[in-house]
């Protein structure tokens, strides 16, 4: 067939070009949709690249936050014009050059601004981007000095000491100043700030020394935080009392090696008056074995509410008797001494107790008064009831060293017992043991402390390893204490007459059985001593419950642990450490078992 050389008539050209004029139409609408929304639509979308929407590890880098940002205005004159007459959209500035800074300020137009960013340690590049921002409308500053891109930390850097100037007359309403260095062993110096900050509520500065005397010139002052100061720059106790004598505002304090460890002269403990009119609701401090820290405790007790407080203390010093006598003072005596009374054995009738290895070298301990009315909340603390008030103490020991523990408890109870002799009882209520690989081999003088008879425990956790340890000495423990006492230098077998919980997570039973076979040894010794007491005492000790989480067990070990149970078993069938075993009315005795029926 030949090819027709005739060309298409004018008709088929106009049809033709028509059909194409429509498919690109379609086409444009179906690939740019933004291009057609409202511009209040498009100004919620761009609103999202704005620093406050962003991650929290995106949101101090700052830098690709800005460049989205100008990228915008370059796609096409809509967007441009969209993003540009939204003012809030540029309210994050970034502290890149100046013509960055002015280009942000002035898109942001009248409304208040942010600045968060990382600058150089050269004094001028931080004075010259400070000048370039809006003071007037400046309303949060987190200033982080790091060393230029690209430049090899050494000694001869990192030592010294980065001077920022943060010049200028009035910030109206800078509410949050957060100052630090990138480096921890790097430190910074501040120089001058704006004269007027009448609005400034939170100020946290971290490895920057500041001047006591304008910080006794803050007076709105609600947080406060002062960390890591470099030693030869950290302050009095006295300076720093000083100036939190005017700033009668403050709810949160935290001083983190901030204060000289230097012995204060008796004249200068003479001269420390309490604070009278602080209001402290948090107050956190570093190392309780400085004798500055104890200062500062002693002036501040006065202010602070104790049925609204909590305190959190951590010290990687617990391993001499100075620092252990500090620890248990800090303890009794700022919460007990000032508030002498019957109100304060009725809001601390136990004493409980939560030990959790959270990682190697580092236990933390809770130590909460549990009560009928609430006094506050604290999240951080293991097997704690919605109303109760909470002393958190993360201790930075080794492992080997966990012993310790047990002098604390005599420390602590001696002292309450000393202050409040017609008291009640105070008891630990709850007890959680972990222990890893690295701890020694004998570890009896960790375990065997749980069941002194001065203790009530109700509650037990075991962890890992520490599940060998209790378990050998629960095969013999007691339920009643012998009238005959053993000699301080003999081991006494446990006595846990108020138990009612046992849970074991994480242990491999297969490899060890053993412990599996103390484990119900325990549990049957429990069980005849029950039936052996009188029937108004045996009514006084409750019926326990054993669960085991995430352990490697058979079904075998599971009917053998069944025997020693009066009630119902549990168990989903897992064995390869995933599963969870229940075993319920252990130690019932008969009138029990006929109740429950």
């Amino acid at each position: 067939m030949l090819p027709n050389n005739h060309p298409p008539s004018t008709a088929a050209l106009v049809v033709q070009g028509r059909s194409l004029r429509m498919l690109g139409r379609r086409t444009y609408n179906a690939t740019c949709p933004a291009c057609c929304l409202p511009p209040e639509i498009l100004s919620m979308i761009f609103l999202h690249f704005h620093v406050d929407f962003l991650p929290l590890e995106v949101r101090l880098r700052c830098n690709p936050t800005h460049r989205m940002l100008l990228n915008i205005t370059h796609v096409c004159r809509y967007w441009r014009t969209t993003a540009l007459g939204y003012a809030r959209l540029w309210t994050g500035i970034p502290l890149v050059d100046r013509s960055c800074i002015a280009a942000f300020a002035a898109r942001s137009k009248n409304m208040p601004v942010s600045v968060r960013g990382r600058v150089s340690t050269v004094k001028r590049e931080i004075t010259s981007r400070f000048r370039a921002l809006p003071l007037s409308r400046l309303e949060y500053l987190h200033l982080e000095c790091a060393p230029r891109h690209g430049v090899v930390l050494d000694n001869r850097i990192v030592h010294r000491i980065v001077k920022m100037d943060l010049p200028g007359e009035e910030a109206p309403m800078l509410k949050v100043l957060n100052l630090s260095t990138r480096h921890p062993d790097q430190f910074a110096q501040l120089l001058q700030t704006p004269k007027k900050m009448p609005a400034l509520i939170c100020l946290c500065v971290s490895r920057v020394e500041i001047d006591l005397t304008w910080l006794g010139t803050l007076t709105n002052l609600i947080s406060l935080n002062i960390l890591h100061l470099e030693p030869a720059a950290r302050v009095s106790v006295l300076s720093l009392v000083g100036a939190l004598r005017n700033l009668r505002r403050l709810k949160h304090l935290e001083i983190v090696s901030a204060l000289r460890a230097n012995e204060p002269s008796a004249e200068e403990v003479q001269n420390l008056a309490p604070i009278e009119h602080m209001r402290l609701q948090i107050f956190i401090v570093l190392d309780v074995a400085n004798p500055s820290v104890i200062l500062l405790k002693n002036a501040t007790r006065a202010g602070i509410h104790t049925f609204q407080s909590q305190i959190f203390v951590h010290t990687s010093l617990l391993c001499t008797e100075l620092a252990l006598t500090s620890l248990a003072d800090t303890i009794c005596k700022t919460f007990l001494q000032h508030l002498r009374g019957a109100r304060v054995i009725d809001y601390m009738r136990s004493l409980v107790c939560s030990v959790g290895k959270e990682s190697a070298g580092d236990v933390r301990v809770t130590f909460t008064t549990a009560s009928n009315t609430p006094l506050v909340s604290n999240p951080r603390a293991a097997f704690v009831t919605p109303g109760a008030f909470t002393i958190t103490f993360s201790l930075g020991i080794a492992p080997a060293n966990l012993h310790i523990l047990s002098s604390l408890w005599w420390r602590v109870l001696g002292i309450i017992e000393t202050e409040y002799p017609r008291s009640p009882g105070f008891f630990i209520n709850t007890l959680v043991m972990r222990a890893d690989a690295s701890l020694p081999d004998d570890c009896s003088q960790f375990y065997y402390w749980a069941g002194y008879p001065t203790l009530s425990l109700k509650e037990i956790a075991l962890i890992r390893l520490s599940v060998a340890g209790f378990c050998m000495q629960f095969a013999d423990h007691r339920l009643r204490q012998d009238a005959a006492q053993e000699p301080v230098t003999t081991v006494p077998p446990p006595v846990l007459p108020a138990l009612e919980g046992l849970q074991v997570f994480e242990f491999d039973f297969e490899q060890n059985s053993p412990v599996l076979d103390a484990l119900k040894m325990g549990l049957i010794r429990r069980a005849q001593q029950k039936n052996e007491l009188p029937a108004d005492a045996a009514h006084a000790i409750p019926q326990m419950t054993l669960t085991i989480v995430d352990c490697r067990i058979t079904q075998e070990h599971v009917q053998m642990l069944a025997e020693a149970s009066e009630g119902p078993v549990v168990w989903d069938g897992k064995t390869d450490g995933g599963g969870k075993l229940k075993l319920g009315q252990i130690g019932a005795t008969a009138e029990d078992e006929d109740s429950s029926a």
